[in-house]
């Protein structure tokens, strides 16, 4: 793999009605071009916070509010993905349930009403016969983080579980829906197994419940 660094994308080059390859700049005449049978494109990597600014809003990465959703200016609520709550993890969570979860959040506290029940940041995506399944915030790779591997019940699930310091701090899986549950409990109740036991193919998850 090649990874190409300070420079763009000026252009696409199209053959039969197909992208065949993308053309490079680099900010001066100096052009090259790559040829590729896919184009993957991310979008959606920096947040919007220019009317958040243009409201005198605090943001950097995101539109800074406190652990309950309120922005510097009292009157104010921010939530979605888009946004960095305080206390809420280091990074912005940007998924459906974080969205809806910040909604439910809001409502009941003008409403005077109760409080969701606080959950572990998660996240799935279908990926054809695959599912994919992940619950808690994946520590950046650091010599404290401890990622350990774990072969699914099933033929071809697998659950990825990483420690920060001996913590539990995320749970991902492939098509083993049992680990994922099961760790999203662990990391809600704040129990962190033994990085031995969940090592061991023999260790019943199970017991964790």
């Amino acid at each position: 793999m090649t990874i190409h660094k300070g420079c763009g994308v000026s252009g696409l080059s199209v053959t039969d009605g197909a992208i065949s390859g993308v053309q490079l700049g680099d900010g001066s005449n100096v052009r090259s071009e790559m040829s590729c049978d896919i184009l993957l494109v991310g979008i959606g990597v920096l947040p919007e916070i220019a009317l958040a600014e243009a409201a005198g809003l605090d943001a950097g990465n995101g539109i800074l509010t406190d652990y309950h959703y309120q922005t510097n200016d009292a009157d104010i609520y921010a939530i979605g993905d888009n946004v960095l709550a305080e206390g809420r993890g280091d990074v912005r969570i940007e998924s459906i349930h974080n969205a809806q979860y910040g909604a439910h959040y809001i409502a009941a506290r003008f409403t005077d009403s109760a409080l969701p029940q606080e959950e572990a940041p998660w996240f799935w995506s279908d990926q054809y016969d695959r599912k994919l399944q992940s619950a808690g915030l994946v520590p950046a790779p650091s010599e404290d983080v401890v990622q350990i591997s774990r072969t699914g019940r099933k033929e071809g699930s697998l659950s990825v579980w990483s420690y920060h310091r001996g913590v539990l701090r995320s749970v991902e899986s492939i098509n083993d829906p049992q680990a994922y549950i099961i760790g999203k409990g662990c990391l809600e109740k704040g129990l962190s197994p033994a990085m031995d036991d969940i090592a061991n193919p023999a260790f019943e998850l199970k017991s964790l419940r």
